[in-house]
């Protein structure tokens, strides 16, 4: 009796550590969020991201003028325009110097991508008070299929294993392409922006993850049709017809050279094309925000 005693305590014990674990809030080690400082002179103070799972220093991650609304964006893994909230909190105004914050953050060795989220979620909640729910909609959208003669991409090499998303990359190793060197197996995307053009790196993207990032120049989400299953790795690349505003420091018409259309150039290079649809998607709304964050 005092056997069979012992192992219900023992295994009540066990389930009591492993709720505690289940419930544990990942937080950062330590972590410091300020309004970031005005822009000097008069370039404006352009958002910028280190660190972090995947590259070269995993335990630190460091935030450089970044509006709340993006903030908010990478917390919750969620577009933009899927956001519901106050206008302030939920736009990227990303050449003013209104909403904009600097963090500097330490992470527990191991951290994965989603518990750095999670992380974030935390401190934004901690700091602003953020309060969110999630709904769905219908709405339009914009369906990715096959244009005449396409696809124009080639399908990935085959990965011994599974491929590791979280694979550290040193963006300061590039390829003849100006593009970081990443280990076989990576899965994600690099930009480069000039005056007039953005030119994106696509590795291993599958075409449901590309669909949903052609949003970046629509504001209707973006859903696969093309029956495309693999992982390919392909080249894009458009002119800034939206990425320049006239009130830009240097902006100049002459100097700009807009390049192929957004929608041209998913036919010429990629032969793929944007058709009108509807889809169901799920909105990140947000029901209470504090626009001035407690103190450190």
């Amino acid at each position: 009796m005092l056997r069979v005693l012992r192992i219900l305590l023992f295994v009540c014990g066990c389930l009591r550590i492993a709720t505690a674990q289940a419930g544990h809030t990942p937080e950062f080690d330590v972590a410091s969020l300020k309004p970031s400082p005005p822009p000097e002179g008069r370039m404006p103070s352009i958002p910028r991201m280190t660190g972090g799972p995947g590259t070269a220093d995993p335990t630190r991650v460091s935030y450089r003028n970044m509006p709340l609304a993006m903030l908010i964006t990478e917390a919750y893994e969620v577009n933009a325009a899927d956001v519901v909230g106050p206008t302030w909190a939920t736009t990227w105004d990303l050449l003013g110097d209104k909403d904009k914050y600097d963090i500097e953050a330490k992470l527990p060795a191991q951290t994965s991508k989603e518990q750095l989220r999670s992380m974030m979620q935390n401190l934004l909640a901690e700091r602003f008070a953020l309060k969110v729910h999630r709904e769905r909609k219908e709405v339009s959208a914009f369906a990715l299929v096959l244009a005449k003669n396409g696809p124009k991409i080639k399908e990935s090499p085959p990965v011994a294993g599974d491929a590791d998303s979280e694979q550290k990359v040193d963006v300061s190793v590039r390829g003849e392409d100006g593009f970081p060197v990443t280990p076989p197996g990576y899965t994600g995307l690099f930009v480069r922006v000039t005056s007039g053009h953005t030119r994106v790196k696509f590795i291993r993207y599958s075409m449901d993850q590309f669909a949903k990032w052609t949003r970046v120049n629509s504001k209707r989400p973006g859903v696969d049709r093309t029956g495309l299953t693999g992982r390919y790795d392909f080249y894009f690349e458009f002119g800034n017809d939206i990425g320049v505003p006239q009130t830009a420091v240097g902006y100049s018409p002459e100097a700009i050279d807009q390049g192929e259309a957004f929608s041209v150039a998913l036919q010429t290079q990629l032969g793929l094309k944007l058709t009108s649809d509807t889809t169901e998607i799920e909105l990140l709304v947000i029901d209470h925000i504090a626009r001035i964050p407690t103190a450190n």
